[in-house]
């Protein structure tokens, strides 16, 4: 079956707003990673995959969480580059 995961997933990263429930977020992605129906998904930006492709925005997301994320893989475009600072910014506030 198809998945169309829209923006909760995206590669290389997903734009995560301030204040984002990461926890939550995972949690649902975590329950389309897990179902067996899903076998195609479409992200909101990057290319189509398997369930591998939820794994690797949940592995983003993670990252945030955790504090170490995960490098934008060579040749982002400036998008992504500065949605990933955007992200590290909303999740790693400095206070």
């Amino acid at each position: 079956n198809l998945l169309l995961a829209g923006d909760a997933v995206e590669l290389p990263c997903p734009c995560v707003p301030e204040g984002c429930d990461l926890d939550g977020w995972s949690e649902g992605l975590e329950r389309w990673r897990t179902d067996a129906r899903v076998c195609t998904v479409v992200p909101s930006h990057g290319p189509c995959g398997d369930r591998e492709v939820i794994a690797r925005t949940m592995a983003y997301l993670d990252g945030l969480r955790r504090g170490t994320p995960e490098p934008l893989p060579d040749g982002a475009s400036p998008f992504y580059v500065a949605t990933h600072r955007d992200n590290l910014r909303n999740c790693n506030p400095v206070r």
